[in-house]
């Protein structure tokens, strides 16, 4: 109740200064070594806190509506680009499995022995993204330079993905020889 009037009576801009801040607080103290565990509560929090104010600002037409879609492209085109890929293997598109692209980048990385495999997984990850979510905000007005983008990170993760696959198979084969 009390969370309800904090929210009624304080800017909701201020609230979002605030998410902020608090999860660069979070990255700092938690990164390289993860020592805090934020979960799936967490993380499920974060991205409906993102997604309600990013269709705000849609719908009050402060940034096009492709600029949301470009901020989280990288989840996005991994949960559709696995559905398609377990379709396509005839399986549940609802089962695991440990072929995402951060998990292939992940043994990528563990087979040429990097300390420290995971931070970096994650660290190359955010660079990777980086200047795609930079140009977004750049042309977060402009629907069709915000689509043309969004095809190129897909050309790129398609690329990036035939690529670690090829790598982390190989490698693989070779050790079980």
């Amino acid at each position: 109740m009390i969370a309800l009037l904090v929210i009624h009576y304080i800017n909701p801009s201020s609230l979002s200064c605030l998410l902020a801040y608090m999860v660069l607080g979070f990255m700092v103290l938690n990164f390289p070594l993860g020592k805090i565990f934020l979960g799936d509560g967490g993380a499920y929090f974060l991205g409906l806190v993102c997604g309600i104010s990013l269709l705000h600002l849609s719908l009050e037409q402060k940034i096009s509506v492709f600029f949301g879609l470009n901020l989280m492209l990288y989840p996005v085109i991994e949960v559709l680009f696995s559905i398609l890929r377990r379709k396509i293997k005839r399986q549940k598109a609802t089962m695991p499995d440990n072929l995402h692209l951060h998990t292939l980048l992940f043994k990528f990385l563990q087979q040429r022995s990097f300390n420290y495999p995971n931070p970096l997984c994650a660290f190359i990850l955010i660079l990777c993204n980086l200047p795609f979510i930079l140009m977004s905000v750049l042309f977060r007005l402009n629907s069709y330079a915000l689509i043309v983008i969004s095809l190129v990170f897909i050309a790129c993760y398609l690329i990036g993905y035939a690529y670690l696959s090829r790598q982390v198979f190989a490698l693989g084969k070779r050790a079980f020889q």
